[in-house]
């Protein structure tokens, strides 16, 4: 199996705060224009989704995805 090309300048704080905007979009609904569209679709339906039960699964997700990331880097750039 071939190895990945090395990281060019990327340094772990530079990749952790990357992978952190990209997963911090799940964490409020206003976060990612994806979950702005799937409530108002929900709406549409007669579907409430508020603050309160979107931060109910979105902030587990977002600190588990985030923990995961971190780890993944982690042993990435620590061999």
């Amino acid at each position: 199996m071939q190895q990945p090309a090395p990281y060019s300048g990327l340094t772990p704080d530079r990749a952790l705060d990357a992978l952190a905007s990209t997963l911090a979009g799940n964490l409020l609904i206003v976060g990612s224009i994806a979950n702005i569209i799937v409530v108002g679709a929900a709406q549409r339906r007669a579907i409430h989704i508020g603050w309160k039960e979107h931060a109910r699964v979105g902030v587990p997700v977002t600190l588990a995805t985030m923990a995961i990331a971190a780890g993944w880097l982690w042993l990435r750039l620590h061999p």
